[in-house]
């Protein structure tokens, strides 16, 4: 586990969340986040009406219905946007979620976007 000190932070955190299973861990999606760990609860809720949250939040439940656990690691980062943009290409090979297109909830069809994740979830974990 690693260790984030919020004091010093101020609630800039950049996180990679992994779906695990079998011993293997692979990212699918990098944030960062002024907010901290505060962040998380975010992807829990997966309001449809925040297009990211509903992203990676509808995606970790699928997930966890193919039997794996969904992990976040988060670090201190001052230059969040960087650190981001940094990870994100780190990952460059891997299927991020970072990658889907988003939505306008005003006019996205729910069960269309239900859809696309549920291909994303198939072809990037088979």
């Amino acid at each position: 586990m690693q260790s984030i000190n919020l004091t010093r932070s101020r609630g800039n955190v950049v996180y990679v969340i992994y779906a695990v299973k079998n011993g293997g861990k692979i990212p699918f999606y990098v944030g960062e986040s002024g907010r901290g760990i505060a962040r998380m609860a975010d992807y829990i809720n997966a309001s449809f009406g925040a297009a990211t949250d509903f992203k990676v939040g509808r995606t970790i439940r699928l997930l966890e219905a193919r039997g794996y656990e969904v992990i976040a690691e988060l670090e201190n980062a001052f230059d969040r946007k960087l650190k981001e943009k940094a990870l994100i290409q780190r990952f460059h090979d891997m299927p991020l979620l970072n990658h889907v297109k988003s939505y306008d909830y005003k006019t996205q069809n729910k069960k269309a976007y239900e859809a696309l994740l549920e291909r994303f979830v198939e072809e990037s974990f088979t």
